[in-house]
């Protein structure tokens, strides 16, 4: 059975078949990108910045068996891990009537 370690700072309620099915408590690790800022002009006086993301940091290396829940940022600045996996908090999330997801019932890559 695979193994999961939440990076992200919450725990993800996983849906199946309508119900909860499993939660995946946080490790207590937060997996992260350095994030700067860099001006690149300004466009009717006001300034214009471009977001620079780093490095993805606090992600461990493979590991057999385990697959890392990360964020979609974070996940982005590791294109070729397969083991490091996000919430998909797109439309097939679970939500409560004003929105704010419940849960998830798919991952990606």
């Amino acid at each position: 059975m695979t193994k999961f370690v939440n990076l992200t700072p919450h725990a993800l309620t996983i849906y199946a078949n309508g119900e909860i099915a499993f939660e995946i408590p946080a490790s207590g690790t937060v997996a992260r990108r350095a994030v700067s800022e860099e001006i690149v002009g300004e466009v009717n006086g006001v300034v214009l910045a471009r977001t620079v993301f780093g490095e993805a940091e606090g992600v461990p290396a493979p590991e057999e068996g385990v697959m890392y829940l990360v964020s979609r940022l974070v996940k982005d600045g590791l294109p070729n891990r397969t083991d490091v996996i996000c919430p998909d908090t797109g439309k097939t999330a679970v939500r409560d009537e004003g929105g704010r997801i419940l849960g998830v019932t798919r991952f990606t890559y």
